[in-house]
């Protein structure tokens, strides 16, 4: 029996069912697959936020940033500073690919577009995707924080006692000073083993 072989949540079954009709689109926006069916499991309007997350995933992958070096070189030289010295030196080793601005400034410029930062040996090391959501979406995760955050026994919260610099309130906004109480919680599936347990399919 397979890892995979049980049923699902409805919501990750949804969210899968989105991840499916995503990477569909994107093959067929690459020319590389057949016209994506429409899928009556998802609504009009979420297929609309799709389309248009992929089409910004496009937009950056034919507006790729070339780094001057590689992701090697910076692990490399990240090891052989020291903590004082570290960041000032790796700034001004590891420049962005942006030429500065014609005031003479020497501040790089500001380029606010759908793009992929790629370094010297081809590989991907950032995504810069701007308005890859849409308002009606953005609205919706902040009203979700919100009632999280509110919530008595809230899993965004600071540990008052802890020392790890993720609870540093000298990082977050004075409690009265917005709608959301201050707090965090990990939920990005690509921090390897911090804040989710690590699956291993065999």
């Amino acid at each position: 029996m397979s890892n995979l072989d049980f049923t699902l949540p409805p919501g990750m079954e949804l969210c899968r069912k989105c991840a499916d009709y995503a990477e569909c689109l994107m093959r067929e926006r690459s020319g590389i697959g057949e016209p994506v069916q429409s899928s009556p499991d998802i609504s009009l309007e979420m297929r609309g936020e799709l389309e248009k997350m992929v089409d910004r995933v496009r937009e950056a992958w034919d507006n790729q940033a070339r780094l001057h070096y590689s992701m090697e070189q910076v692990a490399h030289e990240l090891q052989r500073s020291t903590s004082g010295t570290k960041h000032e030196h790796l700034r001004k080793k590891f420049t962005g690919p942006f030429p500065p601005k014609e005031d003479g400034s020497g501040t790089a410029q500001l380029i606010d577009e759908p793009m992929l930062f790629v370094d010297q040996q081809g590989k991907a090391v950032c995504w810069y995707l701007p308005g890859i959501f849409t308002a009606r979406r953005c609205d919706a995760v902040y009203e979700a924080v919100k009632a999280l955050s509110d919530h008595p026994n809230s899993a965004l919260r600071i540990n008052k006692s802890s020392q790890n610099w993720r609870d540093d309130r000298a990082t977050y906004s004075n409690d009265g000073s917005g709608e959301l109480k201050p707090g965090h919680i990990n939920m990005s599936i690509a921090w390897y083993e911090q804040g989710h347990t690590v699956w291993i399919f065999g």
